[in-house]
């Protein structure tokens, strides 16, 4: 009995890990590309600022802040999801958890 409750246990530690993993790993690569979408404004400010027609500029700066967004929301969407599979991965475990009891009182 204890057996297939740590081998119930193991796995879903395991699988909560991985999706952890993917979250973290999530939210560093959306940080990187904020920060260079960020990096690579200022350096059009400070490189064209000058010679660039305001307008022209402008509108660049806008579509990169629509990129900004876009990431951002993809990002969410991809977390929700994570985070209905981390819900998932706990009800199944707790779900078996009490299969075993149920098998074991039989």
């Amino acid at each position: 009995m204890h057996h297939k409750e740590d081998s119930l246990r193991e796995e879903y530690q395991s699988e909560k890990r991985v999706l952890e993993e993917q979250e973290e790993t999530l939210l560093r690569q959306r940080d990187r590309g904020l920060s260079e979408l960020d990096d690579m404004v200022d350096k059009a400010r400070y490189y064209f600022g000058d010679f660039a027609d305001d307008y022209e500029l402008q509108k660049g700066i806008m579509a990169v802040s629509m990129i900004k967004e876009e990431l951002i929301d993809t990002v969410q969407h991809e977390r929700r999801s994570i985070e209905r599979q981390l819900e998932e991965t706990e009800e199944n475990y707790y779900q078996g958890l009490r299969q075993l009891e149920t098998d074991s009182s039989e």
